[in-house]
């Protein structure tokens, strides 16, 4: 490898190079993989560069694991069925709101505005004034992940947390909410175009 490796990178053979962030969020490391093709490592706070770049190197397998799992996610979601497809950017907004209105008047839901646009992290979000935000790239999931990404963001409305009370509540309108949760995770909206 040619080249100065800065204080927040680090080389892995086999992966390449590793952009490490610090972030107030992560409890844990995680490591994402950006448009650009840089892997990039949230470290906690707490955890110093030095010490992350010693957990990584002492498992090396985690990072070509993750290269590789994130490959077949990306290969998966290429091939999901057509009929899954929305054909642009218009139609899946028309349909995304036609659908969150539709769950919020079924289920007796209050809200400011419906926004769909593409992001790159977020599948959607509450704003403290109840507006919902809908990410573009839902278009490419299953019918009942996106059913599940929209009332996990109308529960929102009524609660702004996590906590058991929000996943309750989830159970009145879903079964099994955590497990569609857990299916959700299996796609990256990065990956989706």
């Amino acid at each position: 490898m040619n080249g100065r490796i800065k204080v927040n990178e680090l080389y892995i053979d086999g992966a390449g190079l590793l952009l490490l962030k610090k972030s107030k969020k992560a409890r844990r490391l995680i490591m994402s993989l950006k448009d650009d093709g840089m892997l990039t490592v949230a470290i906690p706070y707490w955890v110093s560069y030095k010490e992350a770049k010693k957990i990584i190197s002492s498992n090396p397998l985690w990072v070509k694991k993750y290269i590789l799992k994130m490959e077949e996610r990306k290969i998966k979601n290429g091939l999901l069925p057509k009929n899954n497809k929305v054909s642009s950017h218009k139609e899946a907004i028309l349909r995304l709101k036609d659908r969150a209105k539709k769950i919020a008047e079924q289920n007796g839901f209050s809200f400011g505005k419906i926004s769909v646009r593409d992001q790159r992290t977020r599948w959607g979000s509450c704003s403290a004034k109840n507006n919902i935000s809908l990410n573009a790239k839902l278009r490419h999931l299953p019918d009942q992940i996106i059913d599940y990404v929209i009332l996990h963001e109308f529960v929102h409305t009524r609660i702004k947390n996590h906590k058991q009370s929000f996943w309750d509540e989830m159970a009145k309108y879903l079964d099994f909410p955590k497990k569609l949760d857990g299916k959700l995770k299996e796609y990256e909206p990065a990956f989706l175009c």
